[in-house]
């Protein structure tokens, strides 16, 4: 509903102010009121009524929220919600005229689900907000509050009755106005509680803290609701998450020997257990399409592996041995090689520092 749709439904120019709105409002409240209205239009004129109040209260055209409703038919439990994400630039695009209730709690999910997405069923109860008064839980009839005469004030008396205080009328609120109790929700402002049972698809690439929006089925008479979800990653035994480039990161001990013979070994993606050769040139594997989308409902980052090689603390006898005989090997062969030529140069050296010690004495 425009901002000079509200005007229209409550009768007023586009200059009227705050109070001549409000007055405007009670007025056709206490006309539409289907406590007092048999018409079967009466609930879809106090649903524009109240909209047009909200409207009317939200500001002048040309704000954010001077769009159109969202009047898609609200889905069933049966059904996969996808859910929108609370910006505010969003919110600005799309904000319906009436502010829907917003239902907070928040959703725990595992690395793999921001990975790959999930479908989360969600139950609950909620209490909507009941549109007849607006959620005041009373209604605001013509005529003065019998109990102030319509001044909105009664006196009370103190201590002995030897003076009296001034104050604010209970039953109208210091409105001076008949004020009734809503016989829509029995004087609460919310209707009766309703359960929903949804299943939610979380998209792929959400990160801690981050809010989406579901909306909720509601009956006749309810004010619009939607639930708002916050989600929490939940911290993961094997994978770290980078920073906002999607990379995922793991860290992969392994034993030293394994590195050297160049063994396969088996990683974790989220995915699944996949195969991986080690190689002695490198302790870093990067697997493409193996991380976590860097933004909703993008491609996947890359998951990097870091392998550590593990020297063992002890060695057997039977170690000992076989890694004697490989140093032995190691011995044997070419000269040609960096240790071999270390070694030579070392030699070189140590000989030259032998027959200069004679001469310093």
């Amino acid at each position: 509903m425009r901002f000079s749709e509200a005007c229209a439904e409550l009768g007023l120019s586009a200059d009227a102010s705050h109070a001549e709105a409000k007055k405007a409002w009670r007025k056709r409240v206490s006309q539409w009121h289907p406590d007092r209205n048999p018409s079967p239009d009466a609930h879809a004129r106090m649903q524009r009524i109240n909209w047009a109040w909200e409207r009317f209260c939200e500001g002048g055209p040309g704000e954010a929220g001077d769009s159109e409703p969202d009047t898609g038919p609200a889905t069933g439990s049966g059904s996969v919600h996808e859910p929108a994400a609370a910006h505010p630039q969003a919110a600005q695009a799309t904000a319906p005229s009436t502010p829907p209730q917003v239902l907070r709690r928040k959703v725990k999910i595992g690395l793999e689900d921001t990975a790959l997405g999930c479908i989360r069923p969600l139950r609950g109860q909620w209490r909507a907000m009941c549109t007849a008064c607006a959620g005041e839980g009373h209604l605001t009839w013509p005529g003065a509050c019998s109990a102030c005469a319509g001044s909105g004030q009664v006196k009370r008396r103190t201590w002995f009755g030897w003076s009296s205080e001034t104050t604010a009328c209970e039953d109208c609120a210091g409105s001076g106005a008949a004020q009734p109790a809503c016989t829509t929700c029995d004087g609460s402002g919310k209707l009766s509680p309703e359960s929903y049972d949804l299943s939610v698809r979380l998209p792929a690439g959400m990160r801690d803290g981050d809010v989406l929006s579901v909306p909720l089925p509601h009956t006749r008479g309810a004010a619009a609701a939607e639930l708002q979800l916050r989600i929490e990653l939940q911290p993961h035994a094997l994978f770290k998450v980078g920073d906002d480039d999607g990379l995922l990161h793991a860290h992969v001990p392994v034993d030293i020997f394994s590195w050297l013979t160049e063994r396969d070994i088996r990683i974790p993606t989220p995915d699944g257990p996949a195969p991986l050769t080690l190689r002695r040139e490198s302790r870093t594997h990067r697997l493409p399409g193996q991380g976590i989308p860097a933004e909703r409902r993008g491609p996947r980052g890359d998951l990097v592996i870091h392998i550590q090689p593990q020297f063992p603390k002890r060695l057997s006898a039977e170690q000992t041995a076989l890694l004697q005989r490989l140093i032995a090997t190691c011995a044997e062969g070419p000269g040609d090689g960096p240790v071999r030529a270390w070694e030579r140069a070392f030699e070189g050296w140590a000989q030259g520092k032998s027959q200069a010690a004679p001469n310093a004495d």
